[in-house]
């Protein structure tokens, strides 16, 4: 049977039971109520008589279901478009690209230092004045008593740290780096204009007032500044503004053949979306994009133990191909960030469904 004609007949319906009840309640003329009685009797046994199609009707239903399970599913999916984390790692090696330009707000002591890939090297007391623009000057100063006074990264700059049998490795490109060094005491300053021995000048004196060498590299190649720093303590830098963040370090198998291998050795990752955690293990792969905060702490010993503050837009963890991806989704977020809006959403989500459901099964039924 037609559901135009079943709905039809349903309309007459109503109207004549509507009409029929106004008239008997003016108490008009008998046989116009007579004949709208005879009408609604005939109408309802039409409307039991010409049964809906099931069919129709269960597809329908399904069909609102599905749609209402599609939209769950979707929440579910999408991830949100930035996850806020703090974490605590521990690293053989961390590698970062600076936000703004960065100093370090306090000198360092150090038993020995040397920094090479440099463009100019300045100290008129000891009659030093090398320009390179080669990026091939070099400086090494070793001391009793060597500070380390001033370190200015540029902004957009990439800094790898790698602490190595008691001294720290950084290399630095991508942007300038300026520096001074103050020596006093019973010290050897040696400076060169490129890594061969020819021209090098070497001064080793008591320096009885303290002495400052200043230097200077462009660092804009793909050949990184490199400082070797023998530090007489454990040094910590704070309040580094980055916008990418990566602890992988290039191992090479073979001459010729490079790979990154994960430099984790344990940590912990709070999801503050969520208030979810990560654990972190020896030699986890974690991958982040679209990093913005801060490293709020960074200090050396063995290791690097580093924490950070921030967003990421993508956040994995696990070996490659098989990474689980830690961006907590829109139903997880509403969950658990936003319980009484999420109970409510559902609990209207759900009836509205019934409700369709109900309205289908009476327009049809």
């Amino acid at each position: 049977m037609s559901s135009e004609l079943r709905q039809r007949i349903k309309t007459k319906l109503e109207k004549e039971i509507s009409g029929t009840a106004t008239r008997l309640l003016k108490n008009e003329d008998k046989g116009e109520v007579a004949v709208g009685l005879r009408n609604i009797e005939a109408y309802s046994q039409l409307l039991k008589v010409m049964k809906p199609n099931p069919f129709r009707v269960l597809t329908l239903a399904l069909f609102v279901a599905l749609v209402y399970l599609m939209i769950a599913g979707l929440l579910w999916y999408f991830r949100l478009p930035k996850v806020h984390v703090t974490f605590k790692v521990q690293s053989k090696a961390v590698t970062f690209q600076l936000k703004k330009p960065w100093r370090p707000n306090k000198t360092y002591a150090v038993d020995k230092l040397r920094i090479e890939r440099l463009n100019a090297v300045f100290a008129p007391a000891l009659e030093i004045e090398i320009e390179n623009e080669s990026d091939e000057a070099w400086l090494e100063v070793d001391g009793s008593n060597v500070v380390l006074q001033k370190l200015d990264f540029g902004q957009n700059g990439f800094l790898e740290l790698n602490p190595k049998r008691g001294r720290l490795e950084i290399f630095y490109r991508g942007s300038n780096l300026k520096g001074e060094v103050a020596v006093s005491g019973l010290s050897a300053v040696s400076a060169g204009k490129n890594l061969s021995k020819a021209g090098n000048l070497k001064v080793n004196k008591d320096f009885k007032v303290p002495e400052s060498i200043q230097f200077i590299a462009k660092s804009s190649g793909m050949v990184p500044t490199l400082l070797k720093i023998h530090p007489q303590d454990e040094w910590t830098f704070q309040d580094i503004y980055v916008q990418t963040l990566s602890f992988f370090r290039e191992n090479i198998s073979e001459p010729g053949s490079v790979f990154f291998e994960s430099a984790i050795s344990s940590g912990k990752i709070n999801i503050h979306d969520v208030s979810g955690h990560e654990t972190l293990n020896e030699g986890d792969r974690l991958i982040m994009e679209g990093v913005e905060g801060r490293l709020l702490k960074i200090s050396h010993g063995p290791e690097i133990n580093l924490v950070f503050e921030g967003a990421v837009e993508k956040l994995l963890l696990g070996p490659k191909g098989f990474e689980k991806n830690l961006s907590p989704s829109f139903l997880e977020y509403l969950y658990v960030r936003k319980p009484l809006a999420f109970f409510w959403g559902a609990v209207v989500f759900g009836w509205g469904g019934l409700w369709r459901v109900r309205k289908m099964i009476i327009n049809y039924g």
